[in-house]
């Protein structure tokens, strides 16, 4: 007890020879155990792995009298195993250890339960271990009561967060299982997870424990549960000849040949293999037991008297052509009279001489016991060139006379003891032919995943190869569920599996050619009863409390949260469920799904897609509850919670097809919500494309009347969506079908409709490709025009319809290509890229497109190259056929872009000083499915030429804005410009990494292709939104830094250019921010001139003075000299816009600064100069709304009375009088002599524009 360590450490020291004795006096101890315990606990770990030892000697010597102080011992014990030292938590093990010799198991239950439920997962492993360490050691079994009580919170750990808590709670219930038989554990184990299961049989395969079990381990499967067959069973099936003896089929038969030695091994493997997986009902036939005809010990005289003395001389010849005319006649005998010799003695004679040469034979009375008898000899021939393909032959023919999972059963073994690796690779290609012929209808697949398992481990590559093949085409019968039976191999093979899952994911099975005559009589089969076995469905009812469904109607919502949480993680366990949903739980998650809290909404929806992925087909009954709540959400105001509602229908349909979505869908048309009908409609036209042959009439009829009232909705993105769900509607069904509904239009709609539905003809497939037969279209659609091409150019993109005389007149057919509501060109602009377009020959494909690298003087790369990638078009002229290449984008839909943006937050936001790993493998993902495969891997190359593959990447999508894409991919550039839009926030990502390459020739030609995307966006008139600026502006900022004067110039026009579609008061908002705070001082000079140029060009409503020029005014005193010359022009841009108020802007700045200012303000101040230029104005002036509109008004001349150019002449704002202008100001000279008075406002030139920060129709860039 003393207060130094080092003599409570020396005094255990001492103690601990004495304790360490054999045998210990009986007595009363309890003051040195009680001292003991507390060193246990001492604060220094040096004393405690001391007293441990000695309690472990004294309980050792004590023996059972040590019992008494268990209670005292083993919680501080327990507590310690937290330590990470591992020489610390080994002699508290060994402690442990020697305290359970003296007690019982049901004294340890108990600390046990304690230690597993411990909140430090290395407490919880070790508990777990302990338990397995004294289950070896025991000489009884524990009770029935002791050993429910282990199970049950060893089942619980099961769920540990923890793989090695989850493994070591495995373990003790393999152990247990083999100290008490696996008979008694087997009610305990039911409903227990397939992998699970499979670990724990395992680990009781590899324990090795004291106890004798008192019952013994049953078999796998109900059938083979049986002992061998007793001598009853063989006298029953006793044949007619009088030699055979019926107790033959006692025993296996062992022939000089050895093939029953193969048989017998064969049958008894299978249960092992089940012991690794569980068992299969499939699989029973196999397992049974194969009962001989003929006793080996006389079947030779049988032998003889079946068979001429002759022939069995001549089979037994050492010269081959004898032997083969032999065997010959012995097939000749088969096949004239089968019924003549019984197969077994031909099997018999022939597994003696000649061998396993050749087994051509037919009989009808062929029976597993003949298999089991030539099966093993003839799967080690499959290996051989010369008979390996009579050998395969005459395997397939014993699989059509019995079943293939018999035959199965008897090759594992033989091809695993294989030594010749080419053998082995041989016997699995056989197996993949064979199963291709046969399917996996009563096959038990665990058995062969297992077999595919082993092969995976062998040295041989080929033999590797040949077994991740037969992998894939178990794949393509049984699904993707079989991955989780393969898991458990080395990251590199898995890989390899993978790429084959992948490789046959789109292939169709083939349909089975042959099948054998145990599995017909048999009936079923197919992949569902494949999946059945692999993956039995559990009943989803019996996994969720009763008081789950109190707390699912509580009302406080974070307890519903949290029920749906529970709810959440029962579905996600449970893949596989039984179609046999409850009321209460069917009217639970109504319940939620009219929650007013929208998150539980979303829970529920996530809760009902993993229900329906877990039943399948059978959920369908249950949409007519629960489609109509959920279609209800279209029409929230939260774009995130529509995008959600959208992901889970596609889920849905994903399993229960798009055919009983439709009833519900068309209700919900009927309700007069825009957001529904534009979403709900583009969501049906999308799918319906996909599912158009898998639809019925019946189906699709519920869904038309509805949509073509949306013909007459008052929102144009309604109508338009309707008109290309009208097109899919005729190509489904029909024209006639939609025609006569017509009629059947709300509010006599029909004078309106009908011209539409008739202007859509041409997506009748019948009518379109009838010869002769041209639509009655007002554009003028040839009658070859194919499907696709109309869906791809018309639909999509048509503008919106306006139901009335005009549409009547037009035939109601918009014209194609016509930008959406919003993205409208400006009439007043021409089209620069265009013009360029037009220059570009149709035939030029890519590979010579005059554009960025004519500008860059840099020849695009590899051009040939990449024109190959796109599969560009030939000399043709245009249109849709002309167009033979992969266009780069795929889609033109902006959802995907919302959902990623409401998702670029915390740690999923597009950040980073320099692109790492996960950043590319991130943008990857998200790319793939809206860029094509070849501009993917280019995007993405990791190829020996990788530079040259991203510098192709940027050429081609450039290209795609500078060339002639109508005569390369066969669309217009109207629509190429809209996936440019769709997918913009991709495109800048991608440009933000290549922007970090340190080859010039790419950083200019991102800066051509930067340049032409900022001029397409203008000319469209779109607007960035926040998020796509926030992906790409910050890391473009950086390249301000640049030491070459030619990219750093480029990045500053960029940046003006930019101000035309982003406001200019967030990027000099984003510039601060982050060009001001970086390392580099050439890029915070660059970033400083920049904001004085934004504030010479849009005055000092582009920021907010008071916030920005204090961070500008404290670079005043940089120690590099650009910086701070940078920060004084800029403050000195603000001075000549607002005179000396600038001073109370800036805050409190060092004298030193302020003379500094000061001398810069003196020697800049144009002639005329006024201090309080804004005193006089401020009376008159009206506020400004936008900052490019004060600008204008600011560089007016006095008293013009005219509007500025571009304002439309109806801006209502007129030109500020007074001084207002700074009249003698040389810095304003450039723009009063552009904008100088007018009889007309003049429309803005092409040069105008360009020198414009901020376009005219961005009517929502605000000061802020």
């Amino acid at each position: 007890a003393s207060t130094k360590w080092k003599e409570r450490k020396e005094a255990l020291e001492a103690l601990l020879p004495i304790v360490n004795t054999i045998k210990i006096a009986p007595g009363n101890y309890d003051e040195l155990v009680g001292a003991l315990v507390k060193r246990l606990n001492d604060t220094n770990v040096l004393v405690a792995i001391v007293a441990a030892p000695c309690i472990g000697h004294l309980a050792k010597g004590l023996r059972g009298q040590f019992a008494t102080y268990k209670d005292a011992v083993l919680p501080p014990m327990i507590e310690k195993l937290k330590e990470k030292k591992t020489h610390v938590v080994e002699a508290f093990r060994n402690a442990l250890d020697a305290v359970f010799t003296t007690i019982s198991l049901a004294d340890i239950m108990e600390p046990v339960t304690t230690g597993i439920k411990h909140k430090t997962p290395t407490v919880r492993a070790e508990s777990c271990r302990w338990l397995t360490r004294s289950l070896k050691v025991v000489d009884t079994p524990p009770s029935k009561a002791e050993m429910k009580g282990f199970h049950d919170v060893l089942r619980a750990t099961l769920d540990d967060s923890q793989a090695d808590v989850r493994d070591a709670a495995l373990e003790a219930m393999g152990t247990m299982m083999k100290t008490v038989g696996e008979r008694a554990m087997l009610s305990l184990i039911d409903g227990m997870d397939k992998v699970n299961e499979a670990k724990m049989r395992e680990y009781y395969d590899k324990a090795e424990v004291k106890a004798k079990a008192t019952a013994a381990r049953p078999a796998p499967a109900p059938a083979g549960s049986k002992p061998a067959p007793t001598k009853k069973a063989p006298a029953a099936k006793a044949p007619p000849k009088p030699k055979p003896k019926p107790k033959l089929g006692a025993a296996k038969p062992k022939l000089g040949a050895g093939p029953p030695k193969k048989a017998a091994p064969a049958a008894k493997g299978a249960p092992a293999a089940a012991a690794v997986l569980p068992p299969s009902k499939k699989g029973a036939k196999a397992e049974e037991p194969i009962v001989y005809k003929f006793n080996p010990d006389t079947v030779q005289g049988m032998i003889d008297e079946a068979f001429p003395a002759s022939l069995l001389t001549d089979i037994a010849n050492s010269n081959w052509k004898t032997r083969m005319a032999a065997v010959e006649s012995v097939q000749s005998m088969v096949e004239q009279d089968p019924d003549a010799i019984h197969p077994e003695l031909v099997i018999r004679m022939l597994a003696k001489k000649p061998g396993w040469k050749d087994n051509n034979f037919q009989s009808s009375a062929f029976s597993r016991a003949c298999g089991a008898l030539c099966i093993t000899g003839m799967a080690e021939k499959l290996g051989d060139m010369k008979v390996k393909k009579n050998a395969g032959e005459a395997l397939s023919a014993i699989a059509e006379k019995i079943s293939l999972q018999f035959v199965f059963s008897q090759v594992y073994e033989p091809i695993k003891k294989q030594r010749a690796p080419k053998a082995q690779a041989d016997a699995l290609a056989w197996m993949q032919a064979i199963l291709g012929d046969f399917g996996v209808r009563g096959l038990s697949v665990r058995d062969l995943i297992d077999f595919c398992k082993g092969m995976l481990g062998s040295t041989n590559a080929a033999v590797r190869a040949n077994a991740i093949s037969l992998l894939g085409v178990i794949r393509m019968f049984a699904g993707p569920e079989i991955r989780i039976f393969v898991q458990d191999v080395s990251s590199a093979l898995l890989a390899s599996i993978d790429a084959e899952f992948e490789r046959v994911a789109a292939m169709a099975p083939p349909e089975p050619t042959k099948s054998g005559a145990e599995d017909a009589a048999a009936g079923g089969g197919g992949a569902a009863d494949v999946l059945d076995e692999l993956i039995p469905r559990v009943d989803i009812n019996s996994q969720i409390p009763s008081k789950l469904y109190k707390q699912l109607a509580d009302s406080n919502w974070k307890v519903r949260k949290e029920a749906l949480d529970q709810l959440n993680g029962v579905a996600t366990a449970n893949q596989r469920l039984k179609p046999n949903l409850s009321s209460d739980l069917v009217q639970a998650l109504k319940g939620r799904l009219n929650d007013t809290n929208k998150l539980l909404v979303e829970a529920t929806c996530d809760i009902i897609v993993l229900i329906a992925k877990g039943m399948g087909k059978p959920f369908e009954k249950h949409l007519r509850i629960f489609l109509p709540i959920i279609l209800s959400y279209l029409n929230d105001t939260k774009a995130l919670l529509r995008a959600n509602i959208i992901n889970s229908l596609s889920q849905i349909a994903d399993v229960c097809t798009l055919g009983p979505i439709l009833a519900p869908a068309g209700t919900a048309l009927d309700a007069e919500a825009p957001t529904l009908r534009k979403d709900l409609l583009k969501w049906l036209q999308e799918r319906t494309v996909k599912a158009e042959h898998n639809l019925t009439p019946g189906e699709v009829e519920p869904v038309i009347v509805p949509t073509l009232n949306c013909l007459l909705d008052r929102n144009a993105e309604v109508r338009k969506a309707a008109q290309a769900m009208v097109g899919e509607l005729i190509a489904t069904v029909g024209f006639e079908r939609v025609r006569g509904k017509c009629n059947s239009v709300k509010n006599n709609g029909a004078k309106t409709v009908i011209p539409i539905v008739e202007g859509l003809r041409s997506h009748d497939k019948g009518k379109a490709e009838a010869p002769g037969l041209a639509p009655p279209s007002a554009s003028g659609a040839a009658p070859s025009m194919s499907r696709s091409s109309s869906r791809g150019s018309s639909a999509p993109n048509d503008r919106a319809l306006s139901p009335g005389p005009a549409a009547s007149a037009g035939g109601g057919i918009p014209r194609p290509g016509s930008p959406p509501k919003g993205l409208a060109r400006p009439s007043n602009i021409k089209s620069k890229l265009a013009m360029k377009r037009k220059q570009v020959a149709p035939g030029a494909g890519g590979s010579g497109i005059p554009g960025s690298g004519a500008r860059s003087g840099i020849p695009a790369p590899g051009s040939s190259t990449h024109a190959g990638q796109l599969g560009a078009a030939g000399t043709g002229a245009g249109g849709a056929d002309a167009g033979g290449g992969d266009v780069p984008i795929l889609t033109t839909d902006t959802r995907p872009k919302d959902v990623r943006a409401d998702k670029d937050r915390g740690p999923a936001k597009w950040t980073f000083d320099v692109p790492r790993k996960e950043n590319i493998q991130f943008l990857s993902d998200q790319m793939q499915p809206h860029f094509s495969s070849s501009m993917h891997s280019l995007c993405f190359s990791a190829s020996h030429n990788k530079d040259r593959d991203w510098l192709s990447a940027i050429s081609m999508l450039d290209d795609c804005l500078v060339a002639d894409v109508e005569a390369m991919f066969g669309i217009t550039g109207e629509e190429m410009n809209q996936r440019f839009m769709a997918n913009l926030d991709l495109i800048l990502k991608y440009l933000s990494i290549r922007l970090y390459d340190n080859g010039t020739t790419m950083q200019l030609r991102c800066m051509d292709f930067i340049e032409h995307t900022f001029s397409m966006l203008d000319e469209a008139g779109y607007r960035m939104t926040e998020y796509e600026a926030n992906v790409f502006l910050p890391h473009f900022i950086t390249k301000l830094g640049e030491k070459n004067d030619t990219i750093r110039s480029r990045v500053r026009a960029s940046i003006k250019q930019m101000t035309r579609i982003y406001p200019a008061s967030r990027i000099f908002t984003v510039i601060l921010e982050c060009g001001l705070k970086s390392k580099n001082a050439r890029t915070r000079a660059e970033s400083l001139d920049e904001l004085g140029a934004l504030i010479q060009r849009n005055s000092l409503t582009v920021c907010t003075p008071q916030k920005a020029l204090p961070t500008i005014a404290a670079h005043i005193g940089d120690r590099d000299p650009a910086v701070r010359n940078g920060a004084l022009n800029a403050i000195l841009q603000a001075y000549l816009l607002v005179g000396s108020a600038v001073h109370k802007y800036l805050g409190r700045i060092s004298e030193k600064d302020k003379d500094l200012l000061e001398e810069r303000f003196r020697r800049n101040k144009p002639a005329g100069f006024d201090e309080e230029p804004e005193a006089a104005q401020e009376e008159d002036e009206p506020a400004p709304i936008f900052s490019f509109q004060k600008a204008r008004m600011r560089q007016q001349p006095p008293s013009s009375g005219i509007p500025a150019p571009g304002s439309g002449g109806a801006s209502g704002i007129p030109a500020p009088g007074g001084s207002g202008g700074g009249g003698g100001s040389s810095l304003l000279y450039r723009h009063r002599q552009r904008m100088a008075p007018a009889a007309t406002a003049p429309e803005p030139s092409d040069h105008d524009a360009d020198d414009m920060d901020v376009h005219p129709h961005c009517d929502d860039h605000s000061s802020a």
